[in-house]
């Protein structure tokens, strides 16, 4: 008879089924947190550019807060911003990562220096990450190629204070927003 602790999850051969259930009495492991919902947990992982959260940004489907655009690309504020005025440059063309498919990186490098330099001049951040992750293992969590530019600050430094996704407030958006549209 199999118990809850030999369910094995499809996508990792070997590794229990743990999902965040309560044992027999209500609780949860030690370490496990409780599942905070973000804008990842809607798209399957090979959405078609009809489901693609992204696509549908580009399309003027969803809103966004865009900070930057041209032919190939599009920057917006992440709602799940790590840091202040953590900005995602994605390409308009639906590209599942930047080594999925024809290369799309090429496309969008001028797009992702244009949106750091500016989040440089007008955040005046003490460093800043340009990072991407492509598939699951790496962290990707939505399915759409998409490069991070995180300003950071000296007040949390370094790789471990990188990532700490929060939904950010509206108002705190429309701040940051509202800071990187200005002309300069």
């Amino acid at each position: 008879m199999k118990t809850g602790k030999d369910r094995v999850k499809p996508d990792k051969p070997g590794k229990p089924d743990r999902q965040d259930k309560p044992d027999k009495q209500g609780k949860r492991d030690k370490g496990e947190r409780d599942h905070v919902p973000v804008l990842s947990d809607l798209e399957p992982e090979q959405a078609s550019p009809e489901d693609c959260i992204f696509c549908r940004i580009v399309a003027g489907e969803l809103p966004s807060r865009q900070v930057y655009a041209d032919d190939h690309a599009v920057a917006f504020l992440d709602i799940n911003a790590w840091h202040r005025g953590h900005t995602l440059v994605i390409p308009r063309r639906h590209v599942v990562d930047l080594v999925a498919g024809e290369p799309s990186l090429p496309e969008i490098a001028p797009a992702v220096d244009a949106v750091a330099r500016m989040l440089n001049e007008r955040l005046a951040p003490d460093g800043m990450n340009i990072l991407s992750s492509a598939g699951r293992v790496a962290g990707q969590t939505v399915f759409h190629a998409h490069v991070h530019v995180i300003p950071r600050y000296a007040d949390q430094p370094g790789f471990t204070h990188l990532v700490n996704p929060v939904e950010v407030p509206d108002g705190e958006l429309d701040s940051v927003w509202r800071q990187i549209s200005a002309a300069p």
